[in-house]
C-alpha cells in the first residue's frame, strides 16, 4: 500500500525506470530491422541475406561456382569520377580494383554460398576489410572497407557497390557488423537499388561488365556482369576481354604523380620511376 505523501516519491521512480528500459531496448540489436541470415562473418567482414529491397524477386537460389564468381569480380574497375579529386594517400588511379586479391579470397566461397541458399525474395549482401598500398610503395598503406549488395535476376549477375576504400573502424567485426547496421549505430553500408551511392569513385565497364541503366541515367555503383565473358584462364572458350582504353586514365595519374612530387610527398627517384612505368603502359 502506497501512504499518503509517498506518491511524489514513486512515481519520478517510475519514469526513471521507464527511460531506462527505454534506452536499453533502443541499443539492443534489432535483428527484425534487417532479418539477416549470416552466411560468414569473422573479423575481416561478413556475408549475410536479407530481405531484397523493395520487394524486388530475384532468380535465387543461383549456383555459380567460387572461382567463377572470383575471376569476375576480379575483374571489375575503378575510376575517380569527373570533377572530384582522387585520393593520394592510396592506390587509387583510373583502373585500379574494386577488390583486393585478399578481399576476393575471403569472399569467393561465402558468396557462391549465399546465392545457392538465397531465396527469390533476398539480396546477398556483404563487407569485406582488405589493405590498399599506397601510390610510392607496395608496403605502406592502410586498411579498407569495400561493401555492395549481389543478386541474379534474369539479366545475370548484379552488384550495386555502397563503399570503397571506407577508412576501416578501430573494431571492424561489431562496429561494422549485422548487430551495428540493425541498430542504427552505422548508416547500411551496402548499396541500394533505389538511391546511388555517394563517393568520388565510379565503376567502369568493360568486357562482361555494363552499367546499370536507372531512369535514363546510367548509375555510377551498380553494374551487370556476364561471367562468361569476363572468365580468363577458366573456360577455354571464354572470349578474351577487348582491351580498355584509357588516355584518361594515363593522363590523370602523370598529372597527380606530378602534383604529389611537387607537393614533396614523393622523392624524385620514385616519381621518375612511376612516370617511366606508365610511359611503357601505353
Amino acid at each position: 500500500m502506497i501512504r499518503p505523501g509517498s506518491r511524489t516519491i514513486v512515481l519520478p521512480l517510475i519514469a526513471v525506470c521507464l527511460l531506462v528500459l527505454g534506452a536499453c531496448s533502443a541499443t539492443m540489436p534489432r535483428a527484425a530491422v534487417t532479418d539477416a541470415t549470416p552466411v560468414w562473418s569473422d573479423g575481416n567482414g561478413y556475408v549475410w541475406l536479407e530481405p531484397a529491397e523493395n520487394g524486388a524477386r530475384n532468380d535465387h537460389p543461383a549456383e555459380i561456382p567460387a572461382d567463377v564468381l572470383r575471376e569476375s569480380l576480379s575483374a571489375l574497375r575503378m575510376e575517380t569520377r569527373p570533377g572530384e579529386r582522387q585520393d593520394h594517400a592510396l592506390s587509387a588511379f583510373a583502373g585500379d580494383e574494386v577488390l583486393t586479391e585478399g578481399m576476393l579470397e575471403r569472399l569467393a566461397e561465402p558468396l557462391s554460398q549465399a546465392l545457392a541458399r538465397a531465396r527469390p525474395d533476398q539480396d546477398v549482401v556483404f563487407s569485406v576489410r582488405g589493405f590498399r598500398s599506397s601510390t610510392w610503395s607496395s608496403y605502406v598503406g592502410r586498411d579498407v572497407v569495400t561493401s555492395a549488395r549481389l543478386f541474379h535476376d534474369d539479366l545475370g549477375l548484379q552488384l550495386v557497390v555502397g563503399e570503397i576504400n571506407t577508412e576501416l573502424d578501430t573494431d571492424y567485426r561489431y562496429a561494422r557488423g549485422p548487430e551495428a547496421v540493425a541498430t542504427g549505430q552505422v548508416p547500411v553500408p551496402h548499396g541500394s537499388r533505389g538511391r546511388a551511392a555517394s563517393g568520388r569513385w565510379q565503376l567502369l565497364e568493360a568486357a562482361g561488365i555494363k552499367r546499370h541503366d536507372g531512369n535514363g541515367q546510367p548509375r555510377h555503383d551498380w553494374v551487370r556482369i556476364d561471367p562468361s565473358a569476363t572468365l580468363v584462364g577458366i573456360r577455354p572458350d571464354a572470349a578474351t576481354p577487348a582491351p580498355v582504353t584509357d588516355e584518361y586514365g594515363t593522363r590523370e595519374r602523370l598529372r597527380l604523380l606530378r602534383e604529389m612530387y611537387e607537393e614533396g610527398l614523393i622523392p624524385e627517384d620514385v616519381y621518375r620511376r612511376r612516370v617511366e612505368q606508365i610511359a611503357e603502359e601505353i
